[in-house]
């Protein structure tokens, strides 16, 4: 099956992409969550709800979400119910992650609510507990948990508070193509190269080549939570703790 997109979608993500480049130049958030153009409708350690619109650049050849997709918005979420009570501008890591799926379909816009459990009583650091709910048009799509490890600035690095943008705030004045870094060039042309035709049996595989980027454009994020976007590195973590990131 030809899961390719019209010239109309493929200039929508392609202005989806340059949209988000814009908006990395404000740290904060990696490239990947500007991309998907995450709404934070509300955030607080008690109840987080961000959202998640339908279009290309998130949406299978069916009209349902992308998993990958889903699964950062529900990353997003449950780390902000973690950040909440802690400066905007703490790093985080994805210890663990788990959804599961209630059979009802993924489709037009999601949210991810969440809420804070608490954090670890012992440890050799400071690990967040929080849960999720995904609601879409039909109700709960899938219900899921998380924890986070509260980790410092690589280096000498200063950090940026995670901006809160939602979806009704003021138009984005996008950046003109010649005004872009060499990196930000790399990233637009890594885009376009994904979008070529695909052949498979029920997947857009550009969304996951788009969301899995190369670590040299990784790095141009320094995104917080590090598993999105870059293998992990053990020299960031305390060597008491064993990492692994799963979707189940």
């Amino acid at each position: 099956m030809t899961t390719g997109l019209s010239e109309i979608e493929r200039a929508a993500v392609r202005a989806q992409a340059l949209r988000a480049l814009t908006l990395n130049r404000t740290p904060g958030l990696h490239f990947l969550g500007n991309f998907l153009d995450l709404s934070f409708e509300h955030v607080s350690a008690a109840d987080t709800r961000l959202r998640l619109l339908g279009g290309p650049h998130c949406v299978e050849h069916d009209g349902q979400f992308n998993i990958f997709a889903l699964s950062v918005l529900a990353d997003l979420a449950m780390a902000a119910t973690v950040r909440a009570p802690l400066p905007r501008e703490t790093r985080l890591g994805t210890v663990s992650m788990q959804l599961q799926f209630t059979g009802l379909p993924w489709t037009q816009a999601l949210e991810a609510q969440a809420a804070l459990d608490g954090f670890m009583a012992e440890g050799a650091g400071q690990l967040g507990l929080t849960r999720c709910e995904i609601h879409g048009p039909a109700g709960v799509v899938a219900r899921g948990a998380g924890s986070f490890m509260v980790l410092a600035a690589p280096g000498d690095t200063v950090l940026a508070p995670v901006p809160h943008r939602r979806h009704d705030d003021a138009p984005v004045c996008v950046l003109d193509e010649d005004a872009l870094t060499p990196e930000e060039s790399a990233l637009l042309r890594h885009v376009e190269a994904a979008l070529g035709p695909r052949q498979a049996s029920g997947a857009r595989e550009w969304i996951n080549s788009i969301v899995a980027q190369p670590a040299a454009i990784a790095d141009h994020d320094r995104n917080h939570e590090a598993w999105l976007l870059k293998p992990v590195d053990s020299d960031d973590y305390p060597p008491e703790w064993i990492f692994q990131a799963q979707l189940t």
